[in-house]
This record gives structure tokens, C-alpha cells and sequence, in this order.
């Protein structure tokens, strides 16, 4: 059984997760290490509060730009699904 503090290392960890998983594309450019923050397990499986906090485009490596991480985070699909990627990959 795991401590108290294992498991709210892995609840921390999932707040912020790092997903490179299969091709993910905006405005037809793949973007690649999306990270999600704003996970709450007491939510689950709504995960209401994530969000993108951070991306980069694949062919260039730089980091989208604020106001492309808006328009991203408007895309509630693609929010939920890395979303659970996260929170899938605390326990693989």
C-alpha cells in the first residue's frame, strides 16, 4: 500500500505532465511537449481546471506563443484528451 506521501507525489506530478504520446497538430503545424497543468483528481474524470500551460512547434522547437496557447486551451477536446493522458500515464 502506498504512503501518504506517494501518493500525493503522484497527485503533484500529474498536476504538471509532459504528454509526447502520438502527433498532435494546430493550424496544421505539430506541436510537441504539451503541458498540462490545473489537474484536479477530486474532479475526475471532468478535469474541469486543466489546461495547456505550455507547448512547442514540432518544426522549429519554439515555444507557442501566449495567445497561441488561448486559441489552444479553446479547444476543450484536445484539453481533456492530454488531460488524461496525464493522469493515464500516473499509472502505466
Amino acid at each position: 500500500m502506498s504512503s501518504k506521501s506517494e501518493i500525493s507525489e503522484i497527485f503533484e506530478n500529474a498536476k504538471k505532465n509532459v504528454v509526447k504520446k502520438k502527433m498532435n497538430l494546430f493550424k496544421g503545424r505539430e506541436i510537441v511537449d504539451v503541458e498540462v497543468e490545473g489537474i484536479d483528481m477530486s474532479d475526475y474524470p471532468k478535469l474541469c481546471d486543466a489546461h495547456i500551460s505550455r507547448a512547442m512547434w514540432g518544426d522549429t522547437g519554439e515555444e507557442l506563443t501566449d495567445t497561441e496557447i488561448e486559441e489552444l486551451n479553446e479547444n476543450y477536446e484536445f484539453v481533456s484528451e492530454k488531460a488524461h493522458e496525464c493522469v493515464q500515464g500516473m499509472y502505466d
